[in-house]
């Protein structure tokens, strides 16, 4: 089942005894000028009944981690810019050309 999404907010600041990140628990996160924010989605099963989710970040407002998040939800809308650069600049784990040092 997909879900609707989510949009929070988070830091990489440490905890000064542990030196485990924060994330979404720092006190510096209640003012505006603190921390990105990020998009969470969860996807239909894969065919093998593995999870799959979407996770981004990085946004500097709701409102731009929320246009990506709107995007996301609605079938037919064109993809985001940054999620589509993003697929093309990654290359593919499989591929059906031979590498090149078989080629001849």
């Amino acid at each position: 089942m997909r879900s609707e999404g989510r949009l929070y907010r988070r830091c990489g600041c440490a905890d000064l005894v542990t030196g485990r990140q924060l994330d979404t628990r720092c006190p510096g996160l209640a003012g505006d000028q603190h921390g990105s924010w990020y998009i969470g989605m969860e996807l239909p099963p894969a065919l093998d009944g593995t999870r799959r989710r979407i996770r981004r970040g990085g946004y500097p407002d709701a409102a731009a981690a929320g246009a990506v998040l709107t995007s996301l939800r609605i079938p037919g809308l064109p993809e985001h810019p940054v999620l589509a650069a993003r697929r093309r600049t990654r290359p593919s784990a499989v591929s059906c050309r031979p590498p090149e040092s078989a080629r001849q």
